[in-house]
């Protein structure tokens, strides 16, 4: 009798030892998170280290980042790869904004959290006009290009563009009429939307760009949008958000070019579509009187070529020498 009570006592006390040693030894992960490497305007690497599985295998793992410091309000990245170090390429950030993060790892037992950590893009370069107007300016692909619209009002020898008594007052009668608008001559669009110009304007050898910039042509266009996605780069190039496009816009802004919804203007005077179209002249001609744009619509992602007549208003992007 007392040996039975004796190898029961024993046996329990080794399943209890047995199931404590289990519970401790299953936890959740150890994670480290690294410094951040390569930023950039628009990007940055971001990395962690998985110290311990601490007894149960990690199945996730990755990174946590945002602007606010709060890993319950930030972006997940999660990495598919495999290994203990692990490094993630963040892209469609925006230039000169601070930003927190940390690395993540998960198991069976829960998730655990490293160090948060931030870093701050790089900001903008900058531009200036001859009125004072400052533009922000980023390099896409091989090429640099001014990120908001044309506001100026003169060539850059000094010598004004004029602009009609009237806002609305048809030019469709005059040869060559070199002009520039706010849409509606509303100046409180003027720093959201830039000014609207005819081709006449664009291409004079005055130069409506700052010194070292120029009107693109449309194989410079044709360039850029070849490099951010092709056809469907209307997504990319456009802003996101509802403030300076329809409900409905989808734009990614991913390379921060920014395109917003400008409208235009026709040569009788009549302006059209804010907030539903912008217009970009190209310096490149295409018969006596057109001249090819390339074309972004708020709810579609493609990029569209077209000839618009040349005394038509649209919007300006310009693009850096070479």
């Amino acid at each position: 009798m007392k040996n039975n009570f004796l190898n029961g006592l024993f046996a329990f006390v080794l399943l209890l030892s047995v199931s404590c040693n289990e519970e401790e030894g299953s936890s959740i992960p150890m994670v480290e998170t690294q410094d951040v490497t390569n930023i950039s305007y628009l990007s940055a690497t971001l990395s962690g280290t998985v110290i311990s599985e601490q007894g149960a295998a990690v199945t996730d793992k990755g990174i946590f980042y945002g602007t606010i410091n709060d890993e319950d309000k930030m972006n997940k990245a999660r990495y598919k790869g495999e290994g203990d170090d692990f490094s993630m390429k963040i892209s469609g950030l925006k230039p000169n904004v601070q930003y927190y993060y940390c690395a993540y790892a998960y198991n069976d037992n829960g998730i655990a959290y490293g160090e948060v950590k931030s870093f701050t893009t790089v900001d903008y370069n900058y531009i200036t006009d001859f009125d004072g107007y400052q533009y922000k300016t980023l390099p896409i692909g091989s090429q640099q290009w001014m990120v908001e619209n044309l506001r100026t009002t003169h060539y850059n020898n000094g010598d004004e563009i004029l602009t009609t008594d009237i806002p609305g007052k048809g030019i469709g009668y005059m040869e060559n009429p070199k002009y520039q608008w706010v849409y509606q001559g509303n100046d409180d669009l003027l720093n959201d939307y830039g000014r609207l110009y005819t081709w006449y304007a664009i291409v004079d050898d005055r130069n409506v760009c700052p010194q070292g910039w120029h009107v693109p042509s449309i194989d410079e266009y044709h360039q850029l949008v070849d490099y951010i996605g092709g056809p469907l780069a209307g997504l990319t190039l456009k802003e996101n958000g509802s403030d300076h496009w329809g409900k409905y816009n989808a734009g990614s802004d991913r390379y921060g070019f920014s395109a917003r919804g400008a409208g235009y203007r026709t040569y009788d005077g009549v302006w059209d579509l804010l907030k539903v179209v912008t217009q970009f002249w190209s310096a490149t001609s295409a018969g006596q009187y057109t001249a090819p744009v390339i074309e972004l619509g708020s709810e579609g992602s493609n990029v569209y070529y077209r000839d618009v007549t040349a005394s038509f208003g649209l919007s300006v992007r310009c693009v850096k020498d070479e």
